[in-house]
């Protein structure tokens, strides 16, 4: 008996049963309450928002320690570490600059491990003013971050420059890998029920990969449904440049241990309409898929279940065997939406169970198990028989251990480890890479330290790959590490320094070592090379900020040199009718560049927004014997400059017009090519949104608007159909429906 009682009173220091958290979010300068504020215990994903008195309550069995994250539009968010069964009185400071679209800077979000690195931020869900047609399109409104396309629906990021395996995607904790390494594969995730993405660009994520050298890229899918309620939301959009619609429709419901989240998704596009009035063949799409989700906590622990499909037919547009088309080739006179040649097929199976466990108030583990299945098809000639069939399954262990001794000393350690398996269809046709395994092992550990406010962070990562097939075998270890610094200054102003060193590898990928074939996509024949070693990259990353009740500033000056820079060169020589490409390493690259965002918020017009960014980036070859010599490299992006206006136009009543945003992008001339490119011509986009709202028991969200207002012919610096002449969609008017219905739950569980 005595021994129970022991174990009882042990636990007790460390876990609160059946207990309930409530408090009231008030304003810092009035303490008038704030209502509609959103409160998430951040680790167990359990939500609630603040009552028309700004109090909230939260009930349940969860450990006593825990992050609780309070946030809401024009207000700062706010972190804080709790104890259970507290009354919390938390205050949020009035933020006008936080629109809780695109926010820089933003910590204890998903992304772990660092308190001194730049992290960039959106949340998805809000997005709906200039709704994106793609997850890669809303990344666009982050400086230093464009798009490489083979069309508007077929797309993935460029940060900084660097593309494809050079930048590395999560899920809910899960890598992904969906052969993105090809020209004309794009990010192939929908953002219908995304939450939220977080972008580190370069390599300072070492605790997540050490081969994001470009960048990293973490989607998180939409929070469940606030505690005891359901609810279900309804998500329509219409696209008039290529009659499409995009929808979706969601199920929430939580308890007080379990929540769960299932969705449904279905997108139509036919070819889309050009400048000029004609249509671009095969440039249709149509997706379906869904997604489910499942949460759990008890004591200690907590689970959570995610799982994604989706069924994507993809259309090839600019797909010729002729060396020198001509562009008024790929143009129609009429709008299709049915599937014909060329087309690729596109299947992704995405799960993975995270498991937490609190050991005590300063120690927790986070356990993930996680597979991922691609099958890529692509249809050129046969609708039966493809040209291209290949099959990734991709498995991925990963263990982690948070340890926080006291306030100021923060130390993460994990180890990860994937197993990869690439294999070509039976009846396919050709084979752009052979069959093939690979085999990824990670260990890792991060020592954050506060010191009289300078905040400082280390970094060690080991990798090791190895790569085999039938004929091939590769092993490449590689070490890395990064160091980072910063100082926050808060008087009436608030004043931001940070700087951070990181160095990153990256092993050479399979298509660059194997390739053989001809990839109609691309629109060339590309060969690999079974000697290229590690890219390797060290970063120096410098960010200021400012901000005060009106104005914020942000300057973000960057240099990154690599050697061993894998590219395409183009050989001489005419293969199946297709020019030859080879993947060739260059010896010494500098990348460099600035990044730079003004936001003004006028005092004497509260309702005005006004925000300016710019963005340039470079890349030099100087692996020549002579300097003055050096190349740029090809496929940067064109310099940026983006210029929003909102306008905030009812944000009190329950029902009108809620906002309005103009918004005006200049891309500059991009002369600065490399070898296998022409010069791009300057051009400038203009977007025009309007929302209107009814804030009733179902809320309802319109969205109109017009993308491309002055329809303007131009072609993106990183368009893959940028050699063939083929220009983007022309004017498109939009419209995007949300509705809500909530209620209660009969019963708590």
């Amino acid at each position: 008996m005595n021994k129970i009682s022991l174990i009882i009173l042990f636990l007790s220091g460390y876990l609160c049963l059946a207990q309930q958290l409530s408090g009231v979010v008030t304003d810092g300068l009035n303490k008038a309450p704030i209502p509609g504020a959103k409160i998430i215990l951040k680790e167990l994903q359990v939500a609630t928002y603040s009552d028309v008195d700004g109090k909230f309550t939260l009930k349940g069995d969860w450990p006593e320690q825990l992050l609780l994250e309070v946030s809401m539009a024009t207000y700062e968010t706010k972190t804080v570490s709790i104890a259970c069964c507290d009354f919390l009185e938390l205050s949020l400071e009035p933020d006008p600059h936080n629109m809780q679209e695109v926010m820089v800077r933003v910590e204890r979000r998903e992304l772990q491990g660092s308190a001194t690195q730049k992290t960039d931020y959106i949340e998805l869900d809000r997005l709906s003013v200039i709704s994106p047609l793609t997850i890669t399109e809303a990344l666009t409104q982050i400086d230093g971050v464009q798009m490489a396309s083979y069309g508007p629906l077929n797309s993935k990021p460029v940060i900084r420059g660097m593309q494809g395996m050079r930048v590395v995607t999560f899920l809910n904790g899960m890598r992904i890998n969906n052969q993105q390494w090809g020209g004309d594969h794009g990010l192939g995730i929908s953002q219908a029920g995304m939450e939220s993405a977080e972008v580190i660009k370069g390599p300072m994520s070492l605790i997540y990969s050490g081969d994001a050298t470009g960048g990293l890229l973490y989607l998180k899918d939409g929070s469940y449904a606030p505690q005891n309620s359901y609810s279900i939301d309804v998500n329509a959009q219409f696209e008039t440049v290529s009659m499409g619609t995009q929808n979706s429709l969601i199920y929430k419901q939580s308890g007080e241990k379990l929540r769960l989240s299932a969705a449904g998704i279905f997108s139509s596009y036919a070819d889309y309409k050009l400048p000029n009035g004609s249509y671009l063949s095969d440039s249709r799409m149509q997706d379906m898929g869904g997604k489910f989700k499942l949460g759990y906590n008890s004591g200690k622990w907590n689970l959570e279940l995610n799982y994604l499909y989706s069924n994507t037919r993809v259309g090839i547009p600019g797909h010729t065997h002729d060396v020198d088309p001509e562009p008024e080739s790929f143009m129609i006179n009429y709008q299709d939406r049915n599937q014909s040649l060329p087309f690729q097929k596109i299947q992704n199976h995405f799960g993975n169970l995270k498991a937490t466990y609190f050991m005590n108030s300063k120690n927790k583990m986070e356990f993930f198990a996680n597979h991922g299945y691609n099958n890529l098809s692509e249809f050129g000639e046969k609708i039966f028989t493809p040209a291209i069939d290949m099959y990734l399954n991709s498995s991925s262990v990963q263990a982690r251990h948070h340890w926080n001794p006291n306030k100021k000393l923060q130390i993460l350690s994990g180890v990860q480890t994937i197993l990869e398996s690439n294999e070509n269809g039976q009846d396919a046709e050709e084979r752009l890479i052979d069959d093939s395994d690979q085999y990824d092992l990670g260990l890792y550990s991060s020592l954050s330290y506060d010191i009289k406010g300078v905040k400082l962070n280390g970094v060690l990562r080991f990798d090791h790959r190895a790569v085999r097939s039938a004929d091939f075998s590769g092993d490449y270890s590689n070490f890395n590490a990064a160091i980072g610094i910063r100082k926050q200054w808060k008087e009436k102003s608030v004043k931001d320094l940070s700087a951070h060193v990181s160095s990153g590898t990256r092993a050479p990928h399979l298509s660059e070592l194997l390739s053989d074939g001809v990839h109609h996509g691309s629109v060339r024949y590309e060969i690999g090379d079974r000697n290229l070693k590690s890219e390797r990259f060290i970063q120096l990353d410098v960010n200021y900020e400012f901000s005060n009740e009106h104005f914020s500033l942000m300057l973000n000056p960057y240099t990154t040199y690599a050697t061993g820079y894998i590219q395409l060169a183009q050989v001489d020589s005419i293969i199946d009718g297709m020019e030859v490409y080879r993947y060739t390493a260059k010896d010494a690259v500098l990348l460099y560049g600035i990044e730079a965002r003004v936001h003004y918020h006028p005092h004497f017009a509260h309702r005005f927004h006004f925000e300016t960014g710019y963005s340039n980036a470079y890349g030099r070859d100087y692996g020549l014997s002579d300097v003055e010599d050096a190349e740029d490299l090809y496929f940067m992006p064109q310099a940026r400059l983006r210029s929003n206006v909102r306008i905030e136009l009812s944000k009190n009543k329950a029902f009108g017009f809620a906002s309005l945003i103009v918004q005006h992008n200049y891309f500059f001339n991009q002369d600065r090519v490399g070898p296998l490119e022409t010069v791009t011509d300057p051009y400038h986009l203009l977007q025009v949104g309007c929302q209107m709202k009814w804030d009733g028991n179902w809320p309802v969200q319109l969205s109109f608007g017009v993308r491309n207002a002055l329809n303007e012919s131009y072609i993106n610096h990183m368009s893959s159909l940028k050699s063939l002449g083929l220009m983007e969609p022309g004017r498109s008017f939009y419209f995007n429906l949300k509705w809500s219905i909530e209620g209660k739950n009969q019963s708590n569980k």
